[in-house]
């Protein structure tokens, strides 16, 4: 999440909705890989009534149709989710279903009005449910809280969802991020600055102990140190690209769980990194390592790569948020 857990301006505007998204959600068949296309209205419970649902002036099809219960239309989790741009996980054990976007996480149980938006507790008017094998939930509340907007038109019992439809294309097939609109760091002197000594976890960034060579690839680990009860943590790293270039990003042996973003961009300066469903980290420290970012130096000189504190988060298992310090690394670049 599992992306910023708060609704953190920078990253509101990172996730919007892209042209790829646009398509694959008009113009693909719901959950193809499951083998159902077509929509089944005997899916729906006896005497609901059947919506239609608009993504800006196109129609999203479903596998199961959104219908109404209790005044709320409630539709497909992972279809829906999909024409948002956003991620999905599901538990089938506790039944809990996991929505992130944007830097937001919304977290339902089937059949319990109980939910949390970005660690808060929330109640909701309908609860999700389990329909023709779908998991369902009110379109309404996730849209919105997802920075959608909806209009309702009572004749033709049909739903338009309005998004931020402005597509992003990234700079590079490489895996660059879309930008966040987050500023490059100004570099600061040379010299690695240690972990600061605390009682709550702390985020480092591992640096080499020699200055690295210009082009010459290195890697650079983010700890976390004295963390015991993590489900989802999301870091958010900035670098200077006329010093730095990211190569790739991969999870650590800290993390566990379901990725749900591991990008980067070298035109902003930025690595995003998210994962939920940690639960509880083994052993008395809970030390690990959640990421490593692979870099090449560009040029020569002194450079940071900063933790960023707003857009870095953690929950614990009880979906709170959890303090913790971060160390920034300062590094030289040789010829």
């Amino acid at each position: 999440m599992i992306p910023n857990f708060t609704r953190s301006r920078r990253l509101r505007t990172l996730f919007i909705l892209t042209s790829f998204f646009m398509l694959s959600c008009v113009l693909t068949p719901a959950y193809a890989a499951q083998g159902s296309v077509a929509a089944d209205p005997s899916a729906v419970p006896p005497g609901a009534r059947i919506v239609e649902v608009l993504l800006g002036e196109e129609k999203v099809d479903f596998d199961v149709p959104p219908f109404i219960e209790g005044d709320r239309t409630l539709v497909p989790v992972r279809r829906i989710m999909e024409c948002l741009g956003g991620e999905v996980d599901w538990d089938p054990d506790s039944r809990v279903v996991t929505m992130m976007r944007a830097g937001s996480v919304i977290i339902l149980t089937v059949d319990s009005r109980l939910a949390f938006v970005d660690g808060q507790e929330v109640e909701l008017d309908v609860p999700a449910r389990i329909v023709g094998n779908r998991t369902v939930v009110p379109l309404r509340f996730v849209s919105e809280n997802f920075g959608a907007q909806l209009d309702w038109d009572p004749v033709l019992y049909r739903v338009t969802v309005h998004t931020e439809a402005q597509p992003v294309i990234p700079d590079t097939p490489s895996g660059d991020a879309p930008s966040s609109g987050a500023p490059s760091p100004t570099p600061p002197p040379t010299g690695q600055q240690p972990p600061p000594v605390a009682s709550r976890p702390t985020f480092s960034v591992t640096l080499p102990s020699e200055p690295v060579r210009l082009g010459e690839q290195f890697e650079v680990p983010v700890m976390l140190h004295g963390a015991t009860d993590v489900y989802a943590l999301q870091v958010y790293l900035t670098f200077d690209v006329s010093k730095l270039e990211a190569v790739s990003v991969r999870a650590g042996d800290f993390v566990s769980g379901f990725v749900a973003k591991r990008e980067y961009s070298n035109t902003e300066g930025t690595v995003w990194f998210a994962v939920t469903k940690l639960g509880q980290v083994p052993g008395s420290s809970g030390d690990g390592k959640t990421l490593t970012v692979t870099f090449r130096p560009k040029s020569t000189g002194s450079t940071v790569i900063v933790i960023d504190p707003v857009n870095t988060q953690l929950l614990n298992t009880q979906i709170q948020y959890i303090q913790f310090d971060s160390a920034d690394a300062h590094l030289s670049i040789a010829p």
